[in-house]
């Protein structure tokens, strides 16, 4: 049980400064896409679909970054699986 810890810690520390980039830019992308729909909510419409168009960056980056996110950390119980 130790070693299968020993394996999970190790596998979070050595991609630590990747999953803190991915909630970093998961967060940045959270706060775009709020000021998108804010903008498209209180102003006037005449540009609304170049602001619905902008709106698919952040959420792609949103859809990529948990994604990743959530493939480490299936990555580690995987190996926790393998362990017991």
């Amino acid at each position: 049980m130790s070693n299968a810890r020993d394996n999970i810690e190790f596998m979070l520390n050595k991609f630590k400064l990747e999953r803190y980039f991915y909630i970093i830019a998961t967060g940045a992308s959270v706060i775009l896409l709020g000021i998108c729909i804010v903008s498209l909510m209180f102003r006037d419409l005449d540009k609304s679909v170049t602001k619905i168009l902008i709106m698919f960056g952040p959420t792609g980056m949103i859809t990529y970054s948990c994604s990743r996110i959530l493939k480490m950390w299936s990555d580690c119980l995987e190996l926790f699986k393998e362990e017991k």
